[in-house]
Order: C-alpha cells, then structure tokens, then sequence
C-alpha cells in the first residue's frame, strides 16, 4: 500500500466524519419544523432553533462542506439536509398554501426561507438582538416583505 492509498484512506475518513458532524448537527429539525402551531409561531420557531443550533459551527461545517469531493458523500450529505430541513419545510410551505395564508411554489417558498434564514445564521449579534428576536424580525420580513 502506497502513500496514494493512504491519502485517500484519510480524504475518505476526513469525508465521513464531515457526514456524521453534518447528520448529527441536523438531527431532530424535522420534528422541530413539524410541531403544530400557527404559521408565524412554527417559522419563528425553526429559524430560532437553527440560530441556535448552528451558532458557532456553521461557518466550519460550510467549510468542510466545500472539501467533499466523493460523489457519494455528497449524496448522502444532500439527502441528510433534504429529510431533516427541505422537505418538511416545503410540507409546511405546502400547508400554509392550502390554508391560503401563503402564495406560490411551496418549494420555491421553502429555498427563500431557509436562503434567508441561513444568511444570518451567527450574525445576530452584529444587530444587536438576541436570536429569538432576529428569528421574528425575519419572519415578519418573509411574510410581509419590506413595504
């Protein structure tokens, strides 16, 4: 076995401890995003929970993230956030769409959402709010846009 095999070896345990950090940090959303509760108070909700839960090591996991080069981590990565985040968020987008307290694509709805909640993932302090407070800052954004 030559230093080539064990390079690889290392990129491929560098790959799954990346999938096991990504499927642990994620484990559990879907129930958060399924819980009953009005619209308003259920995305409040998610993105105050994903504030919290993606604090301090989003920007590393973004980062590892970026390095999985096998095509199969990337799926099995890809599928953990599908299952855990898009497509329960979509279901909610879906259900608030026949309820008729939101329009449009409820995938659609479900990327802006969780686009927007990302974007201020680890920056509530640079507002100055604590995370509970961007959380329903940013909801009220996404239900009632800027006007």
């Amino acid at each position: 076995m030559g230093p080539r095999n064990s390079n690889r070896r290392t990129e491929i345990g560098r790959e799954e401890h990346t999938y096991c950090l990504c499927r642990t940090r994620l484990q559990g959303f879907h129930e958060v995003i399924e819980l009953p509760g009005e619209l308003m108070e259920r995305l409040k909700r998610i993105a105050a929970v994903m504030f919290d839960n993606f604090q301090k090591e989003y920007s590393y996991l973004v980062r590892d993230l970026e390095h999985i080069k096998l095509p199969e981590n990337r799926q099995r990565i890809e599928t953990a956030f599908a299952t855990e985040i898009f497509i329960p968020l979509t279901a909610l987008m879906d259900e608030a769409i026949r309820r008729r307290q939101l329009h449009g694509d409820p995938r659609f709805l479900a990327q802006v959402y969780g686009s927007l909640v990302d974007s201020f993932i680890a920056r509530a302090d640079e507002f100055n709010l604590k995370n509970e407070e961007l959380a329903k800052q940013l909801v009220a954004f996404f239900l009632r846009g800027a006007a």
